[in-house]
């Protein structure tokens, strides 16, 4: 979890690429789009009927595109405005002290 594997990027290209939906006029242009809800539809319902909870499956039909979409808006943030890349804040600066040593009782009575 967390590698920066191909895989990870598809949720930013499915946002630009539904950003771009709108303005395309050919019928095969939505393919993807059919996929992806065919996909979010039957990992929708089977995770709640596996979960014996059916009731579930129009919540996480809007669930898991809402967190696809929500993690690539984040990823096309991070890209736009990378958070190494801003200047130190000043009085930034961490200072650790040590009030008990690992192990040790918090009382010594």
């Amino acid at each position: 979890g967390g590698g920066g594997g191909v895989m990870a990027y598809a949720p930013a290209l499915f946002l630009l690429y539904l950003a771009t939906v709108a303005v395309v006029d050919n019928p095969v242009y939505y393919l993807p789009l059919l996929c992806y809800a065919l996909t979010v539809l039957a990992f929708a319902c089977g995770e709640a009927f596996a979960g014996g909870a059916w009731r579930l499956a129009p919540r996480l039909l809007a669930i898991f595109p809402a967190l696809h979409l929500a993690y690539g808006a984040g990823l096309i943030a991070g890209f736009i405005s990378p958070r190494f890349r801003r200047e130190r804040m000043a009085g930034g600066d961490v200072s650790i002290r040590v009030v008990k040593k690992l192990g040790e009782s918090e009382f010594t009575g």
